[in-house]
């Protein structure tokens, strides 16, 4: 959902577009707390699902609209500071609330959804260029590659998920989807890449950026750890505790804090399921690198340059009085090597 919610706020504003996440949240809550079967569950953390994303993604959004370049990292980390805290808070006051019922895991989210809600709407102010029609707007949307973003993801998804439980890998029941998923992503890629799509979701030139690129591969490697930790988590006996890290949760719960407050013996479980999953890192890594050296050793001549010419110093063109000069005036210095 998050592609969508991010042209959708370029196109109708961040605001709009992040008080309906809240309320997409709040509706959803409201949902879950009072469903009285599994299906009205599950549709009301749909609901709710659409919501959090789409507020996950707007918080970054505006906060790079609103601060500068420089302070930007700081009012960042001051508002992803709160995941650590409710990292180290939730586990505990989620059991606590649990004892009592588990509806008010949800019915606790509803009067904080409610003031954030409030607070948005009254001293939250954003400029936005209102479209001539909501046709237009309509429009400028490119449903082509959101659908296909959508539609192979939850494909590979699907049979992944429906491969690790219920149906063996060799079934055409799991076969099928990953490949359709897998072709979907290649083409989604292709037609973002290509000069058809006028606003497109994803644009090609992020992935040249060096810190996009770079944070891209963390976010890969993070994945092949959550998905490790998740195939090594029967080592943690206590089943909130394993509930609680599994599901792609292991990375953002693995700070020091947390694990020194559980008790000994889940402690050194914990710590074991982590061991095991990084290795599954490294082994990942190690042969990601080895194929690199050996695509390295193909090549039959590498050009190496032999000078390095550099241009360094203080130079000082125009002075008044020579006898005042302090400059220094160096010239490019050739090194042969």
């Amino acid at each position: 959902i998050q592609p969508l919610c991010a042209q959708l706020s370029d196109i109708l504003g961040r605001k709009s577009v992040m008080l309906s996440s809240i309320m997409f949240f709040f509706i959803g809550g409201a949902i879950c707390g009072t469903a009285n079967s599994g299906g009205v569950l599950i549709t009301g953390r749909v609901i709710q699902g659409i919501g959090s994303g789409g507020v996950m993604l707007l918080m970054e959004v505006i906060l790079c609209d609103i601060v500068s370049l420089r302070e930007r990292s700081k009012y960042l980390s001051i508002v992803l500071s709160m995941a650590a805290i409710g990292a180290m808070v939730g586990p505990p006051l989620g059991g606590a609330i649990a004892e009592g019922s588990w509806r008010w895991i949800f019915f606790i989210n509803l009067p904080l959804s409610a003031i954030a809600l409030l607070a948005m709407a009254v001293f939250m102010k954003l400029s936005w260029k209102k479209p001539s029609s909501w046709k237009t707007a309509a429009l400028q949307v490119d449903w082509i590659d959101t659908t296909t973003f959508t539609g192979s993801i939850t494909s590979i998804l699907y049979g992944l998920v429906v491969g690790s439980s219920n149906l063996p890998w060799t079934s055409p029941g799991v076969i099928l989807p990953l490949i359709l998923g897998f072709i979907g992503w290649i083409c989604f890629h292709a037609y973002e890449a290509s000069k058809y799509p006028s606003n497109p979701a994803v644009p090609s030139h992020l992935f040249g950026n060096r810190t996009s690129a770079a944070a891209f591969r963390i976010t890969f490697v993070i994945s092949i750890f959550n998905v490790s930790f998740d195939r090594n988590s029967y080592l943690i006996s206590d089943p909130n505790i394993r509930d609680l890290m599994s599901h792609g949760n292991a990375y953002q719960y693995i700070s020091g804090p947390l694990i020194k407050s559980l008790p000994e013996s889940v402690k050194s479980e914990v710590i074991a399921a982590y061991a095991r999953s990084l290795r599954t890192v490294w082994e990942v890594a190690i042969g990601i690198a080895s194929l690199g050296m050996f695509l390295v050793c193909l090549e039959r001549h590498v050009p190496l340059r032999k000078d390095l010419n550099t241009s360094y110093g203080i130079n000082e063109e125009s002075i008044k009085h020579p006898e005042d000069r302090q400059g220094v005036e160096l010239d490019s210095v050739r090194r042969e090597g």
